[in-house]
């Protein structure tokens, strides 16, 4: 089944570079959106968007999905605003 990842650095609560490594073992074609939380970010950096919390980041993680959810079944053509982690 397809994926698509949302991750922070900044993350106090799961740790990137692990997010990072499941994407790598993914069995499908999987995707993934690079965030910085900015201003207002909760204090673990965690909770990375939503209209209450992080209404700054909601669109940008809207759009990265909605571009992705459009991918050929292949998988071979990342959305602009997403960065290619693996594609098997």
């Amino acid at each position: 089944m397809p994926a698509f990842f949302i991750v922070s650095d900044a993350d106090r609560v799961v740790r990137a570079g692990a997010t990072r490594d499941g994407m790598a073992r993914w069995g499908a074609p999987a995707a993934g959106l690079a965030l910085a939380p900015g201003p207002g970010a909760d204090a673990d950096a965690h909770v990375l968007a939503g209209a209450i919390p992080l209404p700054a980041l909601t669109a940008p993680v809207a759009a990265g999905f909605h571009e992705w959810f459009r991918l050929p079944p292949s998988g071979k053509a990342p959305c602009a605003s997403c960065i290619r982690m693996h594609f098997p």
